[in-house]
């Protein structure tokens, strides 16, 4: 009987593993979605990652306080193809909108934010669950619009790039589904596009998650 089990639950393992072997080869294609989720930084990438947020400012013996809030979303559309087995090389398509507002809505402002670019993922291939290594870099643009009190709104358009690399787990939770799970660092670069003599920038970067859902398609 122990043998017959021990027999089971290799053959048992031996198949998961073949499958998982079998989605991460050469010619299959994967596609996916993602969402940025910031865990440590300065903030500034919170118009990027996803979130709901509130900002509680008092002023000393005054017991009146105010609560910003700001609200941000983002989704990471990708397809990318397996060169080689385990190495998927694809396209990321980066959306995101992002509003924000004092309580008592004497300032507004709104972003949306649009950029693609390549990226390149290495899984190791193991029994349950497949390891992998990512690197990223996308360009685009930012558009913004902020109203104070009432006045004429302003507009700005900048440039922007994101890059990032990381460790992760993708976990099966079907023949050809997996969830996938990342953390590692993620920058975001500004640039005025309407002053193109301004070289100056900003660069902010921060220790985050990337959570989501990869589909892998093509024939065994």
């Amino acid at each position: 009987m122990k043998t017959k089990s021990l027999i089971l639950a290799i053959a048992i393992i031996a198949v998961n593993c073949n499958i998982l072997n079998a989605q991460t080869s050469k010619g299959k294609f994967l596609l996916g979605e993602l969402s940025y989720i910031e865990l440590m930084g300065n903030g500034v990438m919170g118009s990027t990652n996803l979130g709901y947020s509130t900002f509680q400012t008092k002023s000393d013996g005054d017991n009146d306080s105010s609560k910003d809030k700001m609200f941000s979303l983002n989704i990471v559309p990708r397809a990318g193809y397996f060169v080689i087995d385990n190495l998927a090389i694809g396209l990321d398509v980066f959306l995101a909108t992002e509003s924000y507002k004092t309580m008592d809505d004497s300032y507004k402002s709104t972003s949306t934010f649009f950029a693609a670019g390549p990226f390149v993922r290495y899984y190791i291939p193991t029994q349950k669950v497949l390891p992998f290594a990512e690197v990223n870099y996308s360009i685009g643009s930012r558009k913004s619009k902020s109203e104070f009190d009432g006045s004429e709104s302003y507009s700005s358009n900048n440039a922007i790039k994101l890059y990032g690399a990381g460790l992760g787990l993708a976990i099966p939770i079907g023949e050809k589904v997996l969830f996938d799970a990342m953390a590692g660092y993620h920058a975001y670069v500004i640039k005025d596009k309407e002053n193109n003599d301004n070289n100056e920038r900003f660069v902010a970067g921060t220790i985050g998650l990337k959570l989501g859902f990869s589909v892998f398609l093509g024939s065994k």
